[in-house]
């Protein structure tokens, strides 16, 4: 299955240049945008009359890897809802200080009862925080094996979450030997505004020259301090 699945994702790749990211992920802009529209996958578009449905191909192929790959092993997993992305040619949006080049994507949590909201529900219906701990319906194996195959890829610059979120997770795997668990734990980065879903931003491609590159996150678990960051 895996074999299959990496052949579908070499034949979407043909186009992972057609589109750039310029500038930085909250001062930037996208060139030859691909939009949501153009893929499919078991995933669903939330907050589709807000436009925000565009990214750079290098995200969407990245997204259609991933989703199918752990569908595959865990076909029970309720359809990924997006939130928002990134506008036609980028640049500034609201609510956001990022999402402007193509390389961020907003994405629920996996649910224990695997029962997404209403489509057309103009905004965020469940939080998975509540009183500074995750709820019950948070499925905390499924999303820790989600952002482990996320961060396996290895073009992953950060998966912002809510602090509880990294704060359960590191306690229950910053003691661990497995060099995954821990490039995961350094990769999920504690943020704002982040009790309903996660925040996925690719590191830029190589081929995209002006793009400007982040610092990567301190070599670490990053479980100690469990600092705010800003997403700017």
């Amino acid at each position: 299955m895996k074999i299959i699945i990496s052949i579908a994702f070499l034949l979407l790749s043909h186009n992972l240049l057609a589109s750039e990211a310029i500038g930085f992920y909250s001062n930037g802009s996208l060139v030859n945008a691909a939009s949501i529209d153009d893929y499919s996958g078991h995933y669903e578009k939330l907050f589709r009359s807000r436009k925000r449905l565009y990214a750079t191909d290098y995200l969407f192929n990245f997204l259609f890897d991933f989703s199918e790959e752990f569908i595959a092993d865990h076909p029970d997993t309720e359809k990924f809802q997006l939130g928002d992305i990134s506008a036609l040619n980028g640049g500034k949006i609201s609510r956001h200080a990022s999402h402007q080049n193509g390389l961020d994507i907003d994405i629920v949590y996996l649910r224990v009862n695997k029962r997404g909201q209403d489509v057309d529900y103009p905004e965020w219906k469940e939080y998975f925080v509540k009183n500074g701990v995750v709820t019950k319906n948070f499925d905390l194996t499924k999303n820790w094996e989600l952002f482990k195959l996320i961060v396996s890829k290895g073009d992953v610059g950060r998966i912002f979450v809510d602090k509880a979120v990294k704060k359960s997770f590191c306690k229950e795997y910053s003691n661990s030997r497995n060099k995954l668990d821990l490039e995961t734990l350094r990769r999920l980065r504690p943020a704002k505004y982040h009790l309903t879903h996660f925040h996925l931003r690719l590191k830029c491609h190589s081929s995209f020259k002006r793009c400007q590159k982040q610092a990567e996150p301190a070599n670490n678990s990053g479980c100690n301090e469990l600092l705010i960051e800003s997403l700017e």
